[in-house]
């Protein structure tokens, strides 16, 4: 009984020090502290015409979406280039954060006005391409 004990006692010191561990590896990124912060940032690899960097940015189902999309990737590739050149022209307005979730409102030379969507990962905020694209 007092092996069985050890046994268990063992096991869930184990368990412990790996869920810590694995706490570890889905810390937030610094860069993704805010939903401004990543719009920059997924804003600037877009214009550099950067599809992996521009896709740390953005959350893991719109990866999935832009993966369908492989077959017009050139196509793809033009409009995110050109849609975040025009992007560069518009200003933050606000951002509206609500738990998981947050808007930031632009607003272009012409009053137009775009919202673009995020979501909180784990590592930190995200663009989500997906609702963006089925607003």
């Amino acid at each position: 009984m007092a092996n069985r004990m050890k046994i268990i006692l063992a096991l869930s010191f184990f368990a412990f020090f790996l869920a810590g561990c694995a706490e570890k590896n889905v810390e937030e990124d610094p860069r993704l502290s805010s939903p401004k912060a990543t719009y920059d940032l997924w804003l600037d690899a877009s214009l550099r015409g950067d599809l992996p960097a521009s896709l740390d940015f953005v959350t893991k189902e719109s990866k999935k979406f832009v993966d369908l999309q492989a077959k017009n990737r050139d196509v793809f590739m033009q409009r995110l280039v050109k849609n975040a050149k025009e992007f560069k022209k518009f200003e933050i307005v606000d951002t509206k954060i609500k738990k998981d979730r947050a808007v930031v409102l632009t607003r272009g030379p012409k009053g137009a006005t775009i919202a673009v969507p995020f979501k909180k990962d784990p590592d930190g905020w995200k663009v989500d391409l997906l609702a963006m694209f089925t607003m």
